[in-house]
């Protein structure tokens, strides 16, 4: 951790799903002049073998936010996470677990298969955020996944897997496979926190969208075809052709 003066900046959170209610009242020169001197280039957080998830999870997490295009993502990422001590200081605040083989898993040179993610945690309560996959079946098919974020206030993640079993807010590609007799098969986490208090929740909510789209990206969790994004120096390290399951994320979640 960098032992920077920190700066600080206040929000007001309005209680709704999507991004664009998390309102900046700190002047925007004040964002721009945090820690930028601490900056580390990605290139040279990322170039080696990590010894640790999360070191690999952190640079993954900068190398996604710093490497899209300031149109494919929401202002808010620049201005809260504008260098990577910023990035750091709120991975520490939210102080995130990772499933366990994670490290192993994204460090292969071999892609898993869908009984990875069938073997991770899911047993969160409604105190957990998480980052989570839907694991999709269907007999003779390939299996789909799913990587999505829990952040509701009240339920936490459990809230949001409590909608799919009941068919709501249902996304395109997941209504789509369901369609088609697929089945949710499990609900699994990739990495979790408890629910930040509320002072923090608007930088830990935003960190959680984050980190949504950088394992969307590590483990290609798109669809092959009506995918929108443009950042093309983050992807999986594996050949996507060999991947044993079908992505089903239509968009990056940057930009929702």
């Amino acid at each position: 951790m960098s032992n920077a003066p920190m700066s600080f900046i206040f929000f007001f959170f309005i209680p709704f799903p999507t991004l664009s209610v998390l309102v900046l009242l700190a002047p925007l020169s004040i964002v721009l002049s945090m820690n930028l001197s601490f900056i580390t280039p990605p290139s040279e957080t990322g170039s080696t073998m990590s010894s640790s998830v999360h070191d690999l999870v952190l640079f993954s997490t900068w190398d996604c936010l710093s490497e899209t295009h300031t149109l494919d993502k929401v202002q808010y990422f620049d201005m809260v996470f504008p260098d990577l001590p910023s990035l750091e200081d709120a991975f520490s605040t939210a102080a995130i677990s990772f499933a366990p083989d994670l490290l192993d898993v994204l460090q292969s040179d071999t892609a898993p298969t869908s009984s990875f993610f069938k073997s991770l945690p899911a047993k969160p309560d409604n105190k957990t955020w998480a980052v989570y996959v839907l694991v999709l079946e269907k007999p003779d098919h390939e299996t789909g996944i799913y990587i999505d974020s829990g952040t509701n206030t009240k339920g936490g993640v459990l809230y949001r897997w409590n909608e799919y079993d009941k068919n709501k807010r249902l996304p395109s590609n997941v209504e789509a496979a369901l369609n088609e007799h697929y089945t949710i098969a499990h609900k699994d986490m990739l990495c979790w926190a408890l629910r930040p208090t509320p002072a923090s929740t608007p930088v830990c909510r935003l960190l959680f969208y984050a980190l949504e789209a950088t394992f969307a990206y590590l483990f290609w969790a798109y669809a092959d075809s009506g995918f929108r994004g443009s950042n093309t120096a983050m992807s999986c390290h594996w050949d996507r052709d060999t991947l044993e399951y079908n992505g089903l994320r239509s968009h990056v979640a940057l930009v929702d």
